[in-house]
């Protein structure tokens, strides 16, 4: 993590290659994330994506912590949109 810019880069090593196709399991990118503000913000890029008919995930717990959406471009690369707080308690 950059203490600047809080810009966080992950390296994998992956020790087979799988076909000539983007796969997350190749030499290269593994995937592209990009924070948002918060969780309003992953919510509305929940609904936006929805929107536009583009498959993805529920809004679900990062490995790392924070929160996530995954989905993938139309040339298949993985991509996600990520927030660090946790969603507000229920109210009940």
């Amino acid at each position: 993590m950059h203490p600047g810019s809080g810009t966080i880069l992950v390296l994998h090593q992956h020790l087979a290659n799988h076909g000539d196709e983007f796969d997350e399991r190749r030499t290269g990118l593994d995937h592209v994330s990009f924070q948002v503000a918060d969780y309003d913000a992953l919510l509305a890029w929940q609904e936006r994506l929805s929107a536009l008919g583009v498959p993805h995930s529920p809004i679900t717990e990062a490995v790392r912590g924070g929160l996530v959406i995954s989905f993938r471009d139309p040339d298949g690369i993985a991509l996600e949109l990520f927030c660090r707080r946790q969603p507000p308690p229920e109210s009940g």
